[in-house]
């Protein structure tokens, strides 16, 4: 028996920085930083913590490419110096809100500048957790000359509560312009454990079933003024099938699990807590 393949992905969004595109981006990098942030940095965006040693660059080829080949490209690297690295802990908390917490954290690093293939001269920054970050996202130096810290980005615990607001823009284009049965919509960070273990739970259990399915991702739609973090993204799988409520099933078999010492054999399933159903 053939192995099925995955649902057919793609992303509905457009880069928001165009200089960081390549084809193997959205692959290895987060898509919507100015710099180019491997996706084995997804410990340090999730939680909003770089430590001693990371080690950063302003494009892809510094990753991917030969050294002697790759300092024709790279103008600039960072090299975190604080805090010192610590061993990861299981959480105790979830990490929307260690993220929250860590923005403010004060943090050193050395950025390293680079001209005609050669290193020039290095600066050293003290500065915190979330101004890095917001410069990684944003790409722009003059962040760190500011008096006023960054303020913190919309995180997936505010997009869960807000769904159906930060979606309705996206909701409307996937009725105008593709074909369902059933269509469902559900946040996703390939830097949370949490929001990419029930994205890919799902999709593995469709994986199973006979059922065609794509995924669209897109992003969601400002709120209050404020951006989403840009790991973040809307996702959302669509199936055609005779079984009209197959991806309902689907959801409700990845992502439930009945309390063992439950008093009635109801289930209390509600789908709404994951995502939209849309039909």
């Amino acid at each position: 028996m053939n192995k099925k393949k995955l649902p057919i992905q793609r992303s509905l969004f457009e880069n928001e920085n165009k200089k960081a595109k390549t084809e193997k981006l959205d692959e290895y990098y987060y898509d919507l930083f100015s710099w180019a942030v491997p996706l084995a940095f997804s410990d340090p965006l999730a939680l909003c913590r770089f430590e001693e040693g990371d080690t950063l660059y302003n494009t892809a080829k510094a990753y991917l490419s030969p050294w002697s080949e790759a300092l024709k490209h790279i103008k600039h690297s960072i090299q975190v110096t604080f805090p010192q690295r610590a061993v990861q802990k299981k959480m105790n908390e979830e990490e929307d809100s260690v993220f929250e917490s860590n923005w403010h954290y004060l943090l050193e690093f050395d950025v390293l500048e680079f001209e005609n293939n050669e290193f020039k001269k290095k600066t050293h920054i003290k500065t915190t957790q979330g101004t890095l970050y917001t410069f990684l996202w944003k790409g722009d130096f003059e962040i760190f000359k500011l008096r006023k810290h960054p303020s913190q980005p919309l995180t997936g615990k505010f997009l869960k509560s807000h769904l159906e607001q930060a979606s309705q823009q996206f909701i409307n284009e996937i009725k105008a312009t593709s074909e369902f049965t059933e269509a469902f919509i559900i946040p996703y960070d390939k830097s949370s454990t949490l929001l990419s273990t029930k994205f890919n739970s799902i999709l593995r259990n469709i994986e199973s079933s006979d059922s065609s399915a794509t995924v669209l991702f897109d992003r969601p739609t400002n709120l209050h003024g404020k951006e989403f973090a840009p790991t973040l993204q809307l996702a959302c799988i669509l199936v055609n099938s005779t079984d009209k409520s197959i991806l309902f099933e689907t959801v409700k078999n990845s992502l439930y699990k009945p309390a063992k010492s439950r008093k009635t054999k109801t289930d209390q399933f509600r789908i709404k807590t994951h995502g939209i159903l849309i039909k």
